[in-house]
């Protein structure tokens, strides 16, 4: 009887210890599974809240089979970006390349259009390198790297120079410029007192055109006036289009609209300071791009996607 209950002892305790150690190994993988998920949850998360990255796989036209963007690439490009010095900068050689030439758009000489970046309030300027990428598949990238520490007057007559120096270096080109958020606020200013040459289009992307209340008190003016004669410019130039060929108008005007309730910027604020009497283009961004959130960061990749959708169906 000792014999067999000794054995049968010791095998009860071996199953217990192979028992045990089964669910720790078991638990050991389930952690590190959760682990890994958690760490993608929040680069998913992230990615969505900041700008749109990586190709998710779906057919989108203006993908452009372009080399993979992902979250660290962009940070890493956009702090460079940030780096520079105030002034206007050619960028298309600090951008992410295509993996093949057959991914870049057939350029033209002089280019047919040629864009210029302009950031927000303490920009980190990996918003931006999405939009740039695409951009510069066409034609050159500028940004336009400014003190945002300036009040929208002074931003503005520095913006207003920038504009003057492309123009006259791209006589026969276009000039699509992309405010966003407060950069919108200073193109849209700048746009009313537009002299140069070459056709523009700005687009003013997420922008408080309506006011911010922060800003004003501190510059103690009023945004809502600043930009009141770019709005009773839009409708001139648009009464223009309506007689002449487009492609030729000297001046164009969008206004690109975050949905206030989930814009981050915004969303706190008893009113939407995008919103003013406007007689020109301005369209409302919808609530998701491409399964996830249109936050306040991601609406100029959304915006710019849109915008060259529209060219390649133009262009057909």
């Amino acid at each position: 009887m000792t014999r067999v209950w000794t054995y049968k002892n010791t095998l009860e305790r071996a199953t217990k210890r192979e028992t045990i150690h089964s669910i720790e190994r078991a638990t050991k993988r389930e952690t590190i599974h959760s682990i890994r998920l958690i760490t993608l949850f929040v680069a998913l998360v992230f990615a969505s809240g900041c700008s749109y990255f990586k190709d998710h796989g779906e057919d989108h036209s203006t993908s452009l089979e372009s080399a993979t963007l992902t979250v660290s690439t962009a940070k890493e490009v956009g702090a460079a970006l940030m780096k520079l010095g105030h002034g206007v900068h050619l960028i298309n050689d600090r951008l992410p390349q295509p993996e093949s030439e057959s991914a870049s758009i057939p350029r033209t000489s002089p280019p047919k259009t040629l864009s210029l970046l302009v950031h927000g309030y303490k920009s980190r300027g990996y918003e931006w390198v999405y939009a740039a990428t695409h951009l510069a598949r066409r034609g050159p990238v500028y940004l336009f790297r400014w003190d945002w520490e300036l009040c929208p007057k002074a931003g503005a007559a520095k913006l207003s120079v920038a504009l003057s120096e492309l123009s006259a270096q791209y006589p026969q080109s276009d000039v699509r410029a992309l405010g966003h958020s407060y950069g919108g606020v200073i193109l849209a200013i700048s746009a009313a007192q537009y002299q140069g040459d070459s056709p523009l289009h700005a687009h003013l992307i997420a922008s408080p055109l309506a006011g911010h209340g922060k800003l004003e008190a501190r510059c103690q003016t009023s945004i809502r006036d600043l930009t009141a004669p770019h709005r009773r410019l839009t409708e001139t130039a648009h009464t223009e289009m309506k007689t002449t060929d487009d492609a030729h108008s000297r001046l164009q005007l969008t206004q690109w609209r975050t949905v206030k309730e989930i814009d981050g910027a915004f969303k706190e604020m008893d009113h939407d300071p995008q919103v003013v009497d406007w007689r020109g283009d301005a369209f409302t961004l919808p609530k998701t791009y491409r399964g996830k959130r249109l936050g306040h960061n991601w609406s100029i990749s959304a915006v710019v996607d849109s915008i060259l959708k529209d060219e390649a169906e133009t262009n057909r």
